[in-house]
């Protein structure tokens, strides 16, 4: 068996590949939850957009989809 490599472009100054692994996630406060939401809620309105969402993001994200005029669906229907 041969081993090919594949070389891709990563233009991004200052990183390498095995730091452009995606940041853990960060929980927001109970507490902290309806003022964010208000704001994004808000910015949706402000720049005419909407949220889509996929399937198996956090149901938060799902349910301000939902609740904004978005949609939550799976990668063939977005297409």
């Amino acid at each position: 068996m041969s081993e090919h490599v594949v070389s891709i472009a990563y233009d991004h100054p200052g990183h390498d590949l095995a730091s452009a692994s995606i940041k853990p996630v960060r929980e927001v406060a109970p507490q902290d939850k309806p003022a964010l939401i208000a704001r994004i809620k808000r910015l949706l309105l402000e720049q005419d957009a909407v949220l889509v969402a996929h399937y198996y993001v956090h149901p938060d994200l799902q349910d301000l989809a939902e609740a904004t005029g978005g949609i939550v669906s799976d990668s063939l229907d977005m297409a």
